[in-house]
C-alpha cells in the first residue's frame, strides 16, 4: 500500500521498494480497499533483502518493530509507523488503515521534497 501511494505523490526521482518481512501473501481485501481508491494492489511484493536495508536511503517499517522476522531493528534509519496488522481485519477497517497509510506516505513525500 504505502509503496503505490508513495508512487502516487512523490516525483519519479524516489525508487521505492515494498518488500514486507513475508510477503507470501496478499489480502484480498486490501485489495479490494486499494481498488476502492484507484489502486491496483494486485502485484506480489518483492520480499525484504539485507542489500535493500543496508543501501536505502530511508527505511520505514509499518510496525513490525518486535516481531521476529522484523529485520528493520538491524539497521540505523528506519522509521515505524507502526500500523496495524490488516490480517483478519474487515473492508471498513482496512480503509481506514488505508488512509492512515496515505496520510503518513503524503507527510513523507513533503519531508522529502524539502
Amino acid at each position: 500500500m504505502a509503496e503505490l501511494f508513495f508512487k502516487k505523490y512523490t516525483c519519479e526521482s524516489f525508487q521505492v521498494l515494498d518488500a514486507g518481512t513475508k510477503p507470501a501473501y496478499l489480502n484480498p481485501i486490501a485489495v479490494h480497499a486499494m481498488r476502492d481508491v484507484g489502486i491496483d494492489l494486485s502485484a506480489k511484493p518483492n520480499g525484504l533483502t539485507s542489500e535493500a536495508l543496508t543501501t536505502s536511503f530511508r527505511t520505514i517499517s509499518m510496525g513490525c518493530i518486535g516481531i521476529e522476522s522484523c529485520q528493520a531493528p538491524s539497521i540505523d534509519k528506519v522509521d515505524d509507523w507502526n500500523m496495524p496488522d490488516l490480517k483478519g481485519e474487515a473492508l471498513d477497517q482496512i480503509r481506514v488503515i488505508c488512509i492512515q497509510i496515505e496520510s503518513k506516505v503524503k507527510e513523507l513525500a513533503v519531508q522529502l521534497e524539502k
